[in-house]
């Protein structure tokens, strides 16, 4: 596990996994868009992170010097570098970690999955997860919106849209946070 230590200034020492930043980034980030709109943190073998939509824009058409092939914010720590299956830790997965021209080919296999008739195909069965989730918590008053509601709704349309059997969709949420999170510090859970 990442040994945490706390957050003095967050523009030049920001750090993913503090709490306050797991639970609410959104005061971070404004404070970091008033007095220094692309912070800079050495943790994790160092990242930037900018909080201006326009920042965000210009980086990304810059891939010679901001390269998605390597998307991760916390790398693999060495032990799992250099190990022969490195490639099972899931940083490759084209289009998020590609650029230029592997970019486009891989983008456009998936864009017909995602046009309008694809996803209307999908459409009761997602508006019925999510009456589903509602009818689970409407009688008890209140909900966490984020962890209730609308953290389980991409998983359960992919798990369904990749055929995982809905009675293991509890399984499969697990498994895309051990891979996306949980694995950031844990990596034997990534792999």
């Amino acid at each position: 596990m990442t040994e945490q230590t706390s957050v003095d200034d967050w523009s030049t020492d920001y750090e993913i996994f503090d709490p306050r930043y797991a639970t609410d980034p959104v005061p971070i980030w404004k404070d970091l868009r008033d007095r220094c709109p692309i912070a800079h943190s050495d943790r994790h073998e160092g990242s930037y992170l900018p909080t201006k939509y326009a920042d965000v824009q210009a980086i990304a058409k810059m891939p010679e010097h901001f390269s998605s092939r390597d998307p991760l914010v916390v790398p693999p720590p060495e032990g799992v570098r250099n190990d022969k299956n490195f490639e099972k830790y899931g940083a490759n997965a084209p289009p998020i970690s590609s650029d230029g021209a592997e970019h486009v080919w891989t983008r456009r296999l998936l864009l017909p999955h995602f046009s309008p008739p694809a996803v209307e195909k999908h459409r009761a069965y997602t508006e019925d997860v999510c009456h589903r989730l509602i009818d689970g918590f409407i009688d008890s008053g209140h909900v966490d919106g984020a962890t209730g509601y609308a953290q389980q709704i991409p998983p359960r349309i992919i798990a369904h849209l990749l055929g995982v059997d809905e009675d293991r969709v509890d399984d499969f949420t697990y498994w895309v946070r051990a891979v996306l999170e949980l694995g950031l510090q844990e990596p034997a859970l990534r792999v």
